[in-house]
């Protein structure tokens, strides 16, 4: 049989070979994205949102019973005595006396609310406070990225101190010895050699400080990812800062306004505030159940001699209409108002905070820009006034102390010039972070910043299209050309180019419409905090472009394909290449993703 074109392409396609691909790798340590992703699975402030969110999901499914019938059992087994004597002679029972006697009997009833204003408004909070809870761990998430990146510079900043430090020890050293040699020899007072004696002791106190800094650093590091780190990767040292986009600081208040997760966590409850004020206010009216019961009991005795079986069977309506209950329901309605009130202002706080938050932030991005520009000049400067001043102190028209007052403000030079470097890059993620957009591509963005990133061959198992042998591609052919066939192939190359023009055109529903309802997000997150994060990734105010090629699929079992491609996302001033992996399935016609990973190229 002559196989078409597409059944010779899967049959390449589904040929699963040990190729070596290429993966990023950190040879000489770790940098900003290991950290953070080991932090994310060991950090015990985010795991515990995560514990609160799982806890608050369980409020919708106890908002749901509310609506459902509430069924009970009952039974009992009673044994009695009684001594019984009856007076009048008119009485019809005349065996009384001593009487011993057994009961039991047991009833089912059945509750049915029909109407109760209180259930649905409880229901409706229940949804908020799920909601609420989302953002919640949304902002833990990106609370996280922050407290890594302050510990990872914190830590860089520390061990640069210590390099600084023993660079200047060492000058000081020499300044020390040539002093002393200049002294023995009588060119030189002993005001020379007390004062490099001096500085060398200062700068040894500064070593041992130093030391001690950077150790309370990587311990801080620990308490975040539960291990201490051996080696971090440092900034490069051509880092050219630039001003942030847009370069407008009232834009970045607007974003932060619409996008900030401390101002929507604040509108939730506001939200839950005017619900409980309805739910308390519900007090006020009548409710309606549907109610049913059986029961069966039965005595063989009783006071007056004789016993009985009863069994009854009930099915009705049961109305009530609260009257008065000693003002309770109106107390709380004023409670829940003031509750409200508070609320309110809670939001207004969180408003006024984002919106200083991110000025603040804003103006510290701006100003580290100028810091850096200023300090590296200033290190130029410093470094030209030294080589002036050991000129100057070979010639004799300058002392040893003003070789070392240069020294000592050239290494100054370079600290400062080190924590600008560092503050600009964390100020760029505090701005985002203030104004609601910071996501792990951010944090990708700032590791292109880190030296050493190198590439190695991995051994690894990979779908490949090219150098496959005839004999190879015929028995693959054989095998996987009727599990694929060429109209999956048509419809899975449209959904997979369909999703990618979604992402670029910034259509948020066709975007999240590309992905099944059993998706699986990544990093253990839920479906709605995976949302959250991608959707402020790609609504940011960069124009998005997300390009798709090489598409090649392959048979994982009869419900699932595999989909492997090469992405190349650009937005902004983030450029990436990564081998796309989706797992598909089809639902009602559609290919739709159920997993998917990355890795870059």
């Amino acid at each position: 049989m002559k196989k078409t074109y597409f059944q010779k392409k899967i049959s390449l396609v589904t040929c699963i070979l040990l190729l070596p691909i290429s993966t990023t790798v950190f040879a000489d340590g770790q940098n900003l994205l290991d950290i953070y992703h080991l932090a994310i699975s060991k950090d015990p402030t985010l795991a515990s949102a995560r514990s609160s969110n799982k806890a608050v999901q369980e409020k919708l499914v106890q908002g749901k019973a509310l609506y459902r019938p509430t069924v009970t059992f009952d039974a009992k087994a009673d044994h009695s005595e009684t001594d019984i004597s009856y007076t009048g002679s008119n009485s019809i029972f005349k065996n009384g006396g001593r009487q011993s006697f057994e009961t039991h009997g047991y009833g089912i009833n059945v509750n049915q609310p029909l109407f109760r204003k209180q259930n649905i408004v409880q229901n409706q909070q229940a949804k908020t406070l799920v909601t609420q809870s989302d953002k919640q761990l949304a902002l833990a998430q990106q609370d996280l990225m922050i407290r890594v990146s302050q510990a990872y510079f914190d830590f860089l900043l520390a061990r640069d101190k210590i390099d600084l430090t023993v660079a200047q020890k060492a000058a000081i050293d020499r300044q020390l010895e040539q002093a002393k040699a200049n002294f023995e020899v009588g060119t030189a007072t002993i005001t020379d050699v007390n004062e490099a004696q001096a500085k060398h002791d200062l700068v040894q106190a500064q070593e041992i400080a130093a030391r001690n800094e950077l150790e309370i650093k990587k311990r801080a590091i620990q308490s975040i990812t539960g291990e201490a780190p051996e080696k971090l990767i440092a900034v490069k040292s051509d880092l050219a800062p630039t001003n942030p986009e847009p370069n407008d600081i009232e834009k970045w208040v607007e974003i932060a306004e619409q996008n900030s997760l401390a101002i929507q966590i604040q509108q939730q409850a506001l939200e839950l505030a005017n619900q409980e004020i309805d739910r308390n206010q519900a007090g006020h009216l009548p409710t309606l159940d549907a109610v049913a019961s059986y029961n069966d009991n039965r005595a063989n005795g009783g006071v007056n001699g004789f016993g009985n079986n009863l069994q009854s069977t009930v099915v009705g309506l049961q109305f009530q209409i609260p009257i008065y209950q000693g003002g309770l329901v109106s107390s709380k309605v004023r409670e829940a108002v003031a509750l409200k009130q508070k609320a309110q202002d809670d939001l207004e706080v969180a408003r006024r905070k984002a919106d200083l938050d991110t000025r603040q932030a804003y103006l510290n991005l701006t100003s580290s820009v100028a810091q850096v520009n200023a300090y590296q000049q200033a290190l130029v400067s410093s470094q030209s006034q030294l080589d002036s001043t050991n000129l100057g102190y070979e010639v004799g028209v300058r002392t040893s102390v003003d070789v070392l007052n240069a020294q000592q403000q050239l290494f100054s030079a370079k600290r400062d010039l080190l924590q600008a470097r560092y503050q600009y890059l964390l100020s760029i993620l505090q701005l985002k972070f203030a104004s609601g957009l910071i996501a792990e591509n951010d944090l990708a963005e700032i590791n292109q910043q880190f030296n050493n990133l190198e590439t190695t061959d991995t051994e690894t198992s990979v779908v490949k299209t090219e150098n496959v042998p005839d004999a190879v591609d015929r028995k693959s052919s054989e095998n996987t050309s009727s599990a694929t066939n060429e109209y999956d192939i048509d419809d899975i190359n449209s959904a997979v180019k369909a999703w990618a023009d979604a992402w670029s055109t910034k259509n948020i529903d066709k975007y999240f419409a590309s992905y099944a309802d059993d998706f699986e997000p990544p990093q253990a997150q839920t479906r709605e905090a995976w949302q959250q994060t991608r959707r402020q990734r790609i609504l940011k105010p960069d124009p998005i472009s997300v390009e798709v090629g090489d598409i090649e699929i392959s048979t994982l079992d009869e419900m699932h394909k595999n989909v492997r491609f090469k992405q190349v996302y650009n937005s902004g001033k983030i450029s990436e290449r990564n081998i796309k992996n989706l797992v598909m399935k089809k639902s009602d016609g559609v290919w739709l993703i159920v997993k998917e990973t990355s890795a870059p190229i």
